[in-house]
């Protein structure tokens, strides 16, 4: 229960972002492209599905100076295109669908490309012009997984999406992105490391298996899962870094 929050906010001085972006073909790429020089809003969309282990699209963007506004208003949010209707088949969105686009939105993305301009709110909230998207992993739904690791523990990363590429559950979403400090507060999910989160149909086959064994690589790791979109971690893994001094107590 959330009793009081305080939040700091930063303004936005303009409706667009300048974004530099790398194709990268394997995880180590995605990795150094996401600590190399640029934009504060860094991600990695990952394709879990293509040929290799792990191919994907690395963005980093800033507000851009005030040399580069556009001479043309750019929306800062989202208007959605379509809906996907209240009803929607189970089944419908089919692996092969989902590498087919996969495939076409990678050799969509430049090589290698700096300070493309694009509007705010299409660049951050890409999922907002399709309204209602959930629905497309039908009337089950689907379960994000998100974890996070120290830096020096990428291997674990790869364990994960091996375990993952390795089961009958497909990955159909994944995205990346790197963490700064970690806060004091004994709940806290980031840690100064690597964040990945996958969506995976909640209907697919061994799924429970299939994220205790991600949990375990987590853990192993000493990194976290995130607990907020938690709903079945088990009581033995949920605090699998050392817990603070006040915490380990006997009540």
């Amino acid at each position: 229960m959330i009793l009081w929050a305080q939040i700091r906010l930063r303004r936005l001085r303009s409706p667009v972002l300048a974004v530099d972006t790398d194709r990268v073909e394997t995880l180590d790429d995605a990795l150094a492209a996401l600590d190399a020089p640029g934009g504060s809003h860094r991600v990695a969309w990952l394709d879990l599905l293509g040929g290799r282990p792990v191919r994907g699209v690395v963005t980093r963007a800033e507000l851009p100076a005030q040399d580069q506004q556009p001479a043309v208003r750019a929306r800062t949010t989202v208007r959605a295109r379509l809906t996907v209707p209240a009803g929607w088949p189970a089944g419908a969105m089919r692996v092969s669908v989902v590498r087919a686009y996969n495939a076409v939105r990678f050799r969509r993305a430049q090589q290698r490309e700096r300070g493309r301009l694009e509007p705010f709110g299409a660049h951050m909230f890409p999922l907002d012009v399709l309204e209602a998207w959930p629905r497309l992993y039908g009337p089950a739904g689907f379960v994000q997984y998100r974890l996070v690791v120290p830096r020096g523990q990428e291997r674990a990363l790869e364990r994960v999406i091996a375990a993952l590429r390795r089961s009958a559950a497909p990955g159909y979403q994944a995205v990346l992105k790197d963490l700064g400090p970690e806060s004091s507060a004994p709940l806290s999910f980031p840690m100064r490391g690597w964040t990945l989160a996958m969506d995976i149909p909640r209907d697919a086959a061994d799924l429970a298996a299939l994220l205790d064994a991600f949990d375990e690589i987590v853990a192993h790791a000493g990194g976290r899962v995130y607990l907020a979109k938690d709903g079945r971690l088990r009581a033995t893994r949920s605090l699998p870094c050392t817990p603070p001094r006040a915490l380990a107590r006997d009540p």
